[in-house]
């Protein structure tokens, strides 16, 4: 897949409570798999959407454009793809003393899945992914439920 055919947007909902009694976030990041696309057409407009929650204690994600922040490998590929987290959250968002948490939305093209000669018919494909906070702590690692590539 090539980054820059691949738009990777964020909407970010801060969770935020007012209680003081809220447990304290972990420094390592953590995310969960909320949803993902069911088909696509190949070459199409379509695009593969994957909603997911994310946590970090530390609030240190989408702090440096210098580094990726969430790795992303298909099924049909063995290579770790790396994007970023926007860079823009707002400074008063990111408090380290009550950590950053929230969900997003990792957005494929279609154009990027083509067909090949064994499965003329449509095929699936499935991915795993995981999110590294700018301290280098490593989440958990997600494998989302499989897409079908229509013809």
């Amino acid at each position: 897949m090539k980054k820059s055919s691949v738009l990777f947007f964020f909407l970010v909902v801060i969770l935020f409570s007012c209680n003081k009694e809220t447990k304290k976030l972990s420094n390592i990041p953590s995310i969960d798999f909320s949803s993902i696309t069911d088909s696509i057409v190949q070459g199409s407009e379509d695009t593969i959407l994957i909603h997911f929650g994310f946590a970090d204690g530390d609030a240190d994600l989408g702090m440096n454009s210098d580094s990726a922040d969430l790795y992303l490998k298909s099924s049909w590929d063995s290579t770790w793809q790396d994007y970023y987290f926007p860079t823009d959250i707002p400074n008063n968002l990111k408090d380290p003393s009550k950590g950053l948490q929230g969900a997003a939305t990792l957005k494929l093209l279609a154009a990027l899945f083509v067909l090949d000669s064994q499965h003329p018919n449509g095929d699936t494909v499935n991915f795993e992914f995981y999110i590294k906070d700018q301290a280098g702590h490593t989440s958990n690692h997600i494998l989302t439920t499989s897409v079908f590539i229509k013809p």
